[in-house]
C-alpha cells in the first residue's frame, strides 16, 4: 500500500511541477511581447527629432521596461519557490551588494562635506 501512495505522491508533484512550468511558459510568452513591443516603440522614437519631450517619453517606456521584466522575474521565482526550486546568482548578487555599498559611501562622504 505504501507504495502506491509514493508513486501518486509523485504523479501529483510532476502535475505540480508541469502546471507551474506551463504558468511560467505563458508569462514569459507574455512578457516577451510587451518588452519586444516596448523595444519597438522607443527604436521608432529614437528616429524621431530630438527633444526634451521626446527624451521624457523615451525615460517613460524605458520605466515600463523596468517593470515589465520585474513583474516576469517575479513571477518566475514565485511559481519556483513554490516547488521548492531557488536560483541565487551569486555574482548578481556581489554586484548588488558593491553598487549599494559605494552608494551608501557616496552618500555618507557627501553628508560629511556640507
Amino acid at each position: 500500500m505504501a507504495q502506491f501512495k509514493s508513486i501518486e505522491a509523485t504523479s501529483q508533484n510532476i502535475w505540480k511541477l508541469q502546471e507551474s512550468i506551463n504558468s511560467i511558459d505563458a508569462a514569459t510568452q507574455d512578457s516577451e511581447t510587451r518588452i519586444r513591443a516596448l523595444t519597438a516603440a522607443v527604436r521608432l522614437m529614437l528616429q524621431q527629432p530630438d527633444s526634451g519631450e521626446l527624451r521624457l517619453q523615451i525615460s517613460e517606456l524605458c520605466t515600463a521596461i523596468d517593470h515589465a521584466i520585474s513583474e516576469a522575474m517575479n513571477f518566475v521565482n514565485s511559481e519556483a519557490e513554490q516547488v521548492g526550486a531557488n536560483f541565487i546568482d551569486g555574482g548578481k548578487r556581489d554586484f548588488a551588494d558593491r553598487v549599494y555599498e559605494a552608494s551608501r559611501n557616496s552618500a555618507a562622504s557627501s553628508k560629511r562635506q556640507h
